[in-house]
């Protein structure tokens, strides 16, 4: 093989180790990306059933709130 040929086979060759490189490279990010997903829809999820929760607890104190002024002014017709 003349010399200009075997320097274009060992340019080709470093081209494909890097080739293969940044595809490692990207794939690990992919996986990365994937897990941080999955962490932030489980977050989110708490998050949302907090928020719910809170929501629950506000409505119940709500109508606490309402039956105590029916019972305070006498009425019940008040705490509907």
């Amino acid at each position: 093989m003349s010399e200009e040929l075997q320097e274009r086979a060992e340019a080709l060759r470093r081209m494909v180790e890097t080739r293969d490189i940044v595809i490692k490279d990207l794939e690990n990010e992919i996986k990365e990306v994937k897990t941080d997903r999955e962490y932030i829809r489980g977050w989110a999820a708490r998050c949302q059933n907090e928020l719910d929760h809170q929501s629950l607890l506000a409505d119940m104190a709500r109508m606490e709130i309402r039956e105590l002024k029916a019972m305070l002014h006498g009425t019940k017709e008040d705490a509907q």
